[in-house]
């Protein structure tokens, strides 16, 4: 498990997926995020099959709202430029990345101890 609160670790895959050749660029979606600051639907789970873009959706996610570094030069290029709130929310808020990639099993803990390292890691920032 690695854990990232404001670094711009998490946000560099990102800028590298951004690079690739085939690269399909899903920025609106921030736009859709960007509505749902302040109000009631401000918590959102988002649940996909393997393989449908959730890792390299939450890293955009975490390079367009994290304050750890100015990535307006990437998102200047993107779909997500062209929508009213892009500026309003670019690199402002304090993000906390989260992968949960190794389970407890592989990490020879229990699922308590698992979820007391997550416990610990959010009262710590």
């Amino acid at each position: 498990m690695r854990y990232f609160f404001n670094v711009p670790v998490s946000t560099n895959a990102y800028i590298e997926a951004s690079k690739d050749k085939y690269f399909v660029d899903k920025s609106q979606f921030i736009d859709e995020m960007n509505k749902c600051i302040g109000t009631m639907n401000k918590y959102i789970c988002i649940t996909r099959p393997r393989r449908f873009g959730k890792t390299i959706n939450a890293m955009m996610l975490a390079s367009y709202y994290s304050k750890s570094a100015n990535f307006k030069h990437l998102f200047d290029k993107l779909n997500i430029s062209k929508c009213d709130s892009y500026l309003e929310h670019l690199n402002k808020h304090n993000v906390i990345y989260m992968t949960l990639n190794e389970m407890p099993g592989s990490s020879n803990c229990s699922y308590q101890e698992f979820m007391d390292n997550i416990a610990i890691f959010l009262l710590k920032i």
